[in-house]
Formats: C-alpha cells, sequence, structure tokens
C-alpha cells in the first residue's frame, strides 16, 4: 500500500512539474489545472490565493474558463476579498468573448431581471432558429430562467 501511495504522489508530483513547465511558456490551460490542483489541496496544500493569482494570469490571457472561476473567487471570497465589482468585471470579460452563462451569473449577482430577461430573448431566439430545446443548452450554476 506504501509504494501504492508513493507512486500516486510521485504521479502528482510529475503532473505539477509538467504543469509548471507549460506555465513558464504562458499556456493559459495550464494555469487552470494547476490553480484547481491547489484550489482542491489534490496531493498539495490547498492555497485558494494562490489559485486566484492564476486563474486571474489565465483570465488575463483571454482564457473563458479562467475568467469565470476567477470571478467565482472574486464573488465569493474564496482565496480573495469578496468584491463583486471586480466578479462583474470578469463575468463581463466572458460575455465579451462569447460565452452566454457568464450573462446569467452577471445578472444573478446584479440581481439584473433586465439581463435574465435579455438572456431569454436570446434564447428564445436560438430555439426557433435551430430547433433546439431548453434541456440541450447548458447553464452554470442553475436552470435557464
Amino acid at each position: 500500500m506504501k509504494s501504492l501511495k508513493r507512486s500516486s504522489s510521485s504521479n502528482q508530483l510529475n503532473s505539477i512539474k509538467t504543469l509548471k513547465k507549460a506555465i513558464s511558456n504562458n499556456n493559459s490551460w495550464a494555469m487552470i489545472k494547476y490553480a484547481d490542483i491547489i484550489l482542491n489541496g489534490e496531493g498539495v496544500s490547498a492555497n485558494p490565493r494562490e489559485a486566484a493569482r492564476y486563474y486571474k494570469k489565465a483570465s488575463d490571457m483571454d482564457n473563458i474558463i479562467a475568467m469565470i472561476k476567477y470571478a467565482n473567487m472574486q464573488e465569493s471570497g474564496n482565496g480573495v476579498p469578496v468584491n463583486k465589482d471586480e466578479a462583474k468585471n470578469y463575468y463581463r470579460k466572458a460575455i465579451d468573448k462569447g460565452d452566454l452563462q457568464s450573462l446569467v451569473l452577471l445578472a444573478s449577482i446584479s440581481n439584473d431581471q433586465l439581463a435574465l430577461y435579455n438572456y431569454k430573448l436570446f434564447i428564445d431566439k436560438f430555439q426557433k432558429d435551430t430547433n433546439e430545446s431548453w434541456s440541450n443548452i447548458p447553464v452554470i450554476g442553475g436552470s435557464c430562467p
């Protein structure tokens, strides 16, 4: 059993080493994966503040997934002080890059019924144009309005 744990730990360290090399080459996906590992403490000590730093760096490289994760941390205060205005800014950046799920997140944090209404109008048009159903449209953190 000890050798299995040691092997697993060794594999995790090798993965982290590989990710850090990719990070040094400004790979935003490696930054996200590394941030996920240190946020959740997968084989390392959890460090939400450091995870937020990597999500922000990847966000600033126009990675939509990182924008959403960083905004979530800003909204909840996980690893950073709660900053709803900053969270809104990063949700807006993700929307500007084409992420419609962030529109719902932005409307939710803003308690903005107009934004939710506009999102519903967009989905209605999408359904009409493509004959897709509501159930085929993924939404982070809930269902479509």
